[in-house]
């Protein structure tokens, strides 16, 4: 194209000078070269900030994978350090397989050189052969299953002049004893205590009373018997667990177990569901679940009559044994003073059901009562109707006691003694003999066992005693 005017230099390119009738067409033509300079000029701004983000974005990428890089260093160093440790326990576990085989190829040598000497020495003398090793018995908790002959063959039989119970041989405290309920044993003169092959036990060191339970223990010296082990107080039974007693169920003489359960724990004893009657007194409880002593067999509990006790448990018989995995005080005792305990509250209670008999009579015969005659029922008054039938009864079968003398020649007396007379010289005479001296024993001389009753016997002197002042 051919442009009129001359042509002049705008920066590098060549640039005509136009006419005046091009100019407005020209004007146009800048304005649209200007603005195309304008949006590539922006282009390269947008596109220069977007390079300078993909490089930040660049960098913090490149940081992230020197990161995972210097881990997967990390892992694998840990890991080679894992092998060589497993590898250094495998091969420490061949070293100690082979000093094992080594050892009891030693031992078998050893061994058999031992029996090959003993073969040589044997020709020239033979050893005394070593009696048998008790055997032990397997202990598996199974109730479905009879106590092993260990356990019932510790269980005696106690015999006295005053019925029959049950006892056993423990071992603890490092010493053999015969536990048994105190009730099994107060009240005899003598007793006699046979095991199961009928050996006799005669011979104690010492005896001791528990304090606050129906308990005696009586030391056995001479024996080499292992009695039975008494439970811990760690390993104490609970409700629900099963247990057998074993037991002389009603005296006679044959020792057996009774299966049950712990029913009722307490403080001081255990209610069991176990079918134990009177001679089972002062027979083991063993726990089945290990096959130690968990307690004693004490008492029964007749079942309750009244309205509220219908239909329930408490309307039987209720059974209960001490507790013997816990620790008691003991009292020790000589046998023959334990003995003697019952017999002075024995004494005491004749002297008082005796006079209380002597002037029961004496009242009914001046009244000319046709005889006698109970109160109204109730417990504390039946308790008592049975206390005076049992002294009218005593007072039958001791008639040459002084009480009884003076009764029967007053009341044989004829009419010429008046009855004031008579009725004085009577309570004159139980006076006399009722009256408690300077040299009474105090209760604190009694071991628990006996001493309340020694203090309920005292109660019933006094009240005598009172009733005579008046």
């Amino acid at each position: 194209m051919i442009y009129h005017g001359r042509t002049t230099m705008i920066s590098r390119f060549p640039v005509r000078i136009f006419s005046a009738a091009l100019l407005p067409g020209l004007i146009v033509s800048c304005h649209k070269e200007s603005s195309a300079s304008t949006d590539l000029v922006q282009q390269v701004t947008e596109t220069a900030a977007s390079n300078e983000i993909l490089r930040d974005e660049s960098e913090d990428t490149r940081e992230k994978v020197d990161t995972l890089t210097r881990r997967v260093q990390e892992l694998e160093v840990q890991i080679q350090t894992e092998k060589e440790s497993r590898q250094e326990i495998i091969h420490r576990l061949k070293d100690l397989e082979k000093e094992q085989i080594l050892n009891q190829q030693a031992l078998r040598e050893k061994t058999s050189s031992t029996d090959e000497k003993e073969k040589a020495s044997s020709k020239v003398e033979k050893p005394a052969t070593p009696p048998p090793a008790e055997k032990v018995e397997e202990i598996a908790f199974d109730d479905s299953k009879p106590l092993p002959t260990s356990i019932t063959d510790k269980v005696v039989v106690i015999e006295g002049d005053m019925g029959r119970g049950t006892g056993f041989l423990c071992s603890t405290e490092g010493a053999l004893w015969l536990y048994t309920a105190a009730h099994v044993i107060s009240g005899n003169k003598s007793i006699i205590v046979r095991d199961q092959q009928n050996n006799r036990f005669q011979t104690f060191d010492s005896m001791e009373v528990a304090e606050g339970v129906d308990l005696v223990r009586l030391k056995i010296v001479n024996s080499s018997v292992k009695g039975l082990e008494l439970e811990s107080p760690e390993k104490s039974a609970e409700i629900g667990d099963p247990i057998a007693a074993v037991g002389n169920s009603d005296g006679t003489g044959v020792v057996a177990p009774e299966n049950g359960e712990i029913r009722g724990k307490g403080p001081e004893s255990w209610e069991v569901s176990t079918q134990i009657i009177p001679g089972n007194s002062g027979g083991p409880v063993i726990a089945r679940k290990d096959l130690k002593v968990i307690g004693i067999v004490t008492h029964l509990l007749l079942g309750k009559k009244e309205t509220w006790a219908a239909d329930t448990r408490f309307a039987e018989v209720r059974r209960f044994a001490a507790r013997l995995d816990r620790p008691y005080k003991w009292t020790p005792i000589t046998p023959a003073r334990f003995l003697k305990e019952f017999q002075i509250i024995e004494q005491l209670d004749n002297d008082t059901k005796l006079a209380y008999a002597a002037i029961t009579v004496y009242q009914e015969r001046t009244s000319r009562s046709s005889h006698y005659q109970p109160r109204e029922s109730s417990p504390e008054q039946d308790a008592f109707n049975k206390w005076q039938l049992e002294a009218r009864e005593l007072l039958q079968q001791n008639p040459n006691s002084g009480i009884a003398v003076t009764l029967n020649k007053i009341l044989g007396r004829s009419t010429n003694y008046s009855q004031s007379e008579n009725r004085r010289e009577l309570l004159e005479s139980i006076r006399s003999k009722v009256a408690l001296g300077d040299n009474l024993i105090k209760p604190e001389a009694f071991t628990w066992y006996h001493r309340e009753s020694y203090n309920q016997s005292l109660i019933w002197r006094r009240k005598l005693i009172e009733q005579l002042r008046n």
